[in-house]
């Protein structure tokens, strides 16, 4: 019935489907892209925000983790001492 319908015309229909599904794929591929692409582009500045935010608080536990250490050592020092004492 299809053949009868088409008549000979089966290589542009053909060709109609293909133009028309690559041309649909595009234009929608596009419009998803532009809309992820502006999506992004207005939460940038937050993520960016938040990004400095961990870089701070990264710049902050650098800066006390050797005073943390010096603590640890006199903690443990202190101890030591103790241990010492009860050991006479």
């Amino acid at each position: 019935m299809f053949t009868e319908l088409c008549d000979g015309y089966t290589h542009s229909i053909r060709l109609f489907f293909v133009v028309f599904w690559i041309i649909n794929v595009l234009i929608l591929m596009n419009i998803m892209i532009s809309i992820v692409l502006d999506l992004y582009g207005n939460l940038q500045p937050e993520i960016e925000a938040k990004f400095k935010e961990q870089q701070d608080i990264g710049a902050i536990y650098k800066w006390l983790e050797p005073i943390e250490k010096n603590k640890r050592k006199k903690l443990l020092t202190k101890r030591l001492k103790k241990v010492q004492e009860l050991e006479r």
